[in-house]
């Protein structure tokens, strides 16, 4: 066995000259001597290769196993009687097999192998070793066969996959990040960018902009805040600020822009996060609700405004408090059904035919299908149909009382149309008939529904209304200029 471990030596052995009887003396030392340090040279060699760590194995020429140590034992589990004579091909996974024949070529060769590898054990499970593998030759050049020295790496190379396997999770939560992400070194040279920041950034792959100054990558505008805020986060601290570009003739778009130094354990900084989040969405939310709210408190006002005259003109022409309950509630609940229009299009506008429909639903009903409405899709805006909604609902009243529908044979027809009006602009004109009634009898006073009805519609939206008192029934025209109005293409909804 030793024989097979001697290192390897090609070509003649070196004598030693004898040049005088005194050299002859100090260079001829006695035989038993000579052998006994041989021995204990043996022997301190097995004692190394018995007790290492690392498992030593011997293969003669053939490729058969001679020698096995107790750490070749531990690692693949055979035991010295059992292994010696098997081949080494015994340890090698079978799909690693086609390669094992030429490794042994190497080494026929006098080519010695270092590697990281797989051998298999004897329960046929696979462990990752370091393997040295070296040719052994006699004193004059003849291959004797070879010696492997393996050493466990299992452990390292589980944590090695773990490793690369938490790398390719966080690079594909990175990937799948909406945000821009990109990497830099402590000079300013890229090191990742994902494919939301490619986006951002409209180039078609980081391939080739990896390695270079992220001033070559990033706009120009961006530059001067994108260095500050730079400067800022070496100085280990977190950097943020808000700014707008545009990348090659795109429109112009909101950013979030958050730098993190990241730094080693010894407090060193190897790196820059840069988080980029798009805020066009989102900023362009914040000035609407901003403008809601702005506009919620106008309409409140005026909302407000509008209910007070409604209390002291309802209170002026009651005869009591039932009376002015009565009526000052009717009129509230018109209100609220327009805002119920105008919440469900989130303050937009209100359709005709459905702000018509539930303004005359509660006088409707009573009068048995005697309600004609048509006109083309229109949606009012907010002021629109919030005063239309009022005078709808003091006609219908005062038609409930002394009017068509005061009776079982009256009719009401409301129909609008668009045309231009005397100064040839679109405008928006309803006509309101009444026929089949009492007949009408002229107006001794003028209550708060004929100042809704012919003044504040004209006053509030800046256009006409008419009320006329025929025998035969009421008419009220009215028109309203198209700012206060947008077709719908909208499908008519059946009349009620």
């Amino acid at each position: 066995m030793m024989t097979l471990l001697r290192a390897r030596s090609r070509g003649k052995r070196r004598r030693v000259g004898l040049g005088t009887d005194a050299g002859a003396e100090r260079a001829a030392p006695a035989a038993g001597t000579q052998s006994d340090d041989r021995t204990r040279r043996y022997a301190h060699l097995a004692a190394i290769i018995s007790t290492s760590a690392d498992a030593i194995i011997s293969a003669d020429a053939a490729g058969r196993i001679r020698s096995w140590n107790a750490a070749a034992e531990s690692l693949f589990g055979y035991a010295a009687d059992e292994i010696i004579g098997q081949p080494t091909s015994i340890l090698i996974p079978a799909h690693l097999a086609h390669i094992h024949k030429g490794a042994v070529d190497l080494l026929r060769a006098g080519r010695s192998r270092r590697r990281e590898t797989v051998r298999q054990r004897k329960d046929g499970a696979c462990v990752d070793v370091a393997m040295t593998a070296t040719p052994i030759f006699d004193a004059v050049g003849t291959y004797l066969g070879y010696s492997l020295i393996l050493r466990d790496i299992g452990e390292r190379k589980a944590a090695e996959r773990a490793l690369a396997e938490a790398e390719a999770f966080s690079r594909s939560v990175l990937e799948a990040s909406r945000d821009a992400i990109l990497v830099l070194a402590p000079d300013g040279r890229l090191e990742f960018l994902n494919e939301a920041c490619c986006q951002l950034l409209a180039i078609a792959s980081p391939t080739g902009r990896v390695g270079r100054l992220w001033q070559e990558v990033l706009p120009a505008a961006a530059h001067a805040d994108f260095d500050r805020a730079l400067e800022e986060a070496r100085q280990k601290s977190i950097a943020r600020y808000t700014a707008s570009y545009g990348v090659k003739r795109r429109a112009a778009r909101w950013y979030d822009v958050l730098i993190s130094p990241v730094t080693g354990s010894d407090g060193s900084l190897i790196r820059y996060v840069v988080l980029a989040r798009d805020t066009t969405e989102a900023k362009a939310q914040q000035e609407h609700i901003a403008l809601i709210m702005r506009e919620l408190c106008h309409r409140a006002k005026n909302l407000l405004a509008v209910i007070s005259a409604m209390a002291r003109n309802t209170a002026a022409q009651s005869a009591s408090v039932a009376d002015f309950e009565r009526a000052f509630s009717a009129r509230i609940r018109s209100l609220s059904f327009s805002h119920d229009l105008l919440v469900q299009r989130d303050w937009t506008g209100a359709g005709i035919h459905q702000l018509v429909k539930v303004q005359l639903a509660p006088f409707a009903s009573a009068a048995g299908g005697r309600l004609e409405f048509a006109g083309p899709c229109v949606i009012l805006k907010p002021e629109a149909g919030q005063m239309l909604g009022l005078a709808l609902h003091e006609l219908a009243t005062n038609a409930s009382k002394y009017g068509a529908f005061s009776t079982t044979a009256g009719c009401i027809c409301v129909t609008w149309t668009i045309a231009a009006d005397a100064d040839g602009r679109q405008a928006l004109h309803l006509h309101w008939q009444e026929r089949g009634g009492p007949t009408v009898q002229p107006a001794t006073r003028t209550g708060f529904g004929r100042m809704v009805i012919e003044e504040m519609v004209a006053e509030t939206l800046g256009g006409t209304a008419e009320l006329v008192m025929a025998p035969e029934g009421i008419e009220w025209r009215a028109s309203i200029p198209e700012i206060y109005w947008t077709p719908s293409t909208m499908p008519q909804p059946a009349a009620a």
